[in-house]
């Protein structure tokens, strides 16, 4: 005899035991594979959720500048976003281009201006400077120190070219040579 009391004790009780193992292991079997074919339902669910996710993801970030979608068809905020992300992207190349270097021609950089007219169709004598642009002082009397040149290329019915002689007047008072101006 058995002290416990759930147990048979005799050999017919065995087998009833036995029978009764039985049927509850193939009960746990048959909710095993019920429980297994829900499982495979819910993870083809869940893959297919995901696949729906990552195509609305998709279309959600789709705009003109990524799809064949006109801009009339961008979402409110893709306009101001795509601004936005160019004035940065501006402001960060010219910091950049900044650090670099000046703007304008690069040192050794052969110069591409207009060069003079050998044979300008008229010339015109400029009178010259009344004071030094350097200190102030007038040039009365000052010494002439040369002469400069600056053309003007105008249109009338036809070409013609207009140069005018600069005279360089040399400060007495500091030295600096000083040009005329041409007229306007």
């Amino acid at each position: 005899m058995s002290d416990d009391p759930g147990v048979p004790a005799g050999g017919g009780d065995q087998r009833a035991l036995v029978a009764r193992l039985r049927a509850v292991i193939e009960a746990k079997d048959t909710e095993i594979a019920v429980l297994r074919a829900e499982l495979d339902v819910a993870g083809e669910q869940s893959r297919r959720l995901e696949l729906r996710v990552a195509e609305l993801e998709r279309r959600l970030g789709s705009d003109s500048t990524n799809s064949g979608v006109p801009p009339s068809k961008d979402p409110i905020g893709a306009r101001e976003r795509r601004k936005a992300e160019r004035k940065k992207d501006r402001q960060s190349s010219e910091r950049e281009r900044r650090k670099d270097r000046k703007r304008g021609g690069q040192p050794g950089h052969p110069g591409a201006g207009l060069s003079r007219d050998p044979d300008p169709d008229e010339q015109v004598q400029v009178p010259p400077p009344v004071q030094c642009s350097g200190c102030g002082a007038g040039l009365a009397g000052a010494e002439r120190a040369g002469t400069w040149w600056s053309q003007v290329t105008d249109v009338r019915i036809t070409r013609f070219v207009v140069e005018y002689l600069l005279p360089l007047l040399a400060c007495p008072c500091c030295g600096k040579v000083n040009a005329a101006q041409p007229p306007p």
